[in-house]
């Protein structure tokens, strides 16, 4: 296991990687985090010597999905301020280097058991494992599977996620539709219209920073639609989803505006109602 660079020489009896047409300083510690064998070490040639020394190779590499740290030949996914003292590189030079290291847990993430893709899971900063449902994706879509590690053991989460409405902390009185990637701050004057109450089983408390990474978007109304689904458009009254009819749209005056795009899995847990005409 592990990751070879180019080549490991020696400079003034120091270990230093060669990978990429430079040169980086490779500490004992660092080399065995990421798997790189010592032994055999040659010294520098007069081409590898001519070629730019960077600095420490990296403990931490940066790409779109955040920030890898090296350990035990694997890579993981921490918050920034997890690693703000470790020697960091972006991937640009290291996208095969760490595609050649397998994923660990992250400390702080998403992930799944190996083999599957939902359920999947989220563990806060503070260390709680939370499980979300199936049905939970499209609340969450602003994540790909790139964005997932995979765990290999047992998942026990402590908190399971199954509601698209939510609170980001107990007894907040502010409710939200987490959905689409999207957090739509819910009215008191609608909690009748989807019979969301403020006590009980129906919302959902979640971590803020899991919240924060949603896209904070106008109030949620009682008029929807399927995103990127059916022209249908709903009103919602007393809990249950009623179609709107082309005249009936007309008649109240309804605009295109005071429309909630929602995802196909919000839309169907919502049990249907009479058309309105």
């Amino acid at each position: 296991g592990g990751f070879q660079p180019d080549a490991v020489v020696l400079v003034n009896g120091a270990y230093q990687a060669v990978y990429q047409g430079h040169r980086w300083q490779l500490p004992i510690a660092t080399a065995r985090q990421w798997g790189i064998t010592l032994a055999g070490a040659q010294a520098a040639t007069t081409q590898q010597l001519s070629y730019r020394l960077v600095g420490l190779w990296p403990e931490v590499i940066v790409d779109r999905h955040g920030y890898w740290l090296i350990r035990e030949k694997e890579r993981q996914l921490v918050p920034p301020s997890f690693v703000a003292h470790l020697p960091t590189s972006d991937s640009s030079l290291f996208v095969t280097a760490i595609q050649a290291l397998p994923r660990r847990l992250p400390v702080v993430g998403f992930f799944s058991a190996a083999g599957q893709w939902t359920p999947f899971y989220y563990r806060s900063q503070t260390g709680v494992l939370y499980g979300l449902s199936g049905g939970m994706m499209s609340a969450y879509a602003g994540f790909s599977s790139g964005e997932v590690a995979v765990s290999g053991s047992s998942l026990q989460p402590q908190v399971q996620l199954r509601r698209h409405f939510v609170r980001v902390a107990e007894g907040d009185p502010q409710i939200y539709l987490a959905d689409l990637g999207r957090l739509y701050p819910v009215s008191s004057s609608l909690y009748s219209a989807y019979q969301v109450a403020l006590t009980g089983g129906s919302v959902d408390t979640v971590p803020y920073e899991l919240t924060s990474k949603l896209t904070l978007r106008a109030p949620l109304t009682n008029l929807l639609r399927e995103s990127g689904g059916s022209s249908t458009a709903y009103l919602i009254q007393n809990g249950r989803k009623r179609p709107i009819s082309a005249q009936a749209w007309v008649r109240l005056g309804y605009r295109d505006a005071d429309v909630t795009y929602v995802s196909s899995g919000f839309l169907a847990s919502l049990p249907l109602g009479t058309t309105v005409q």
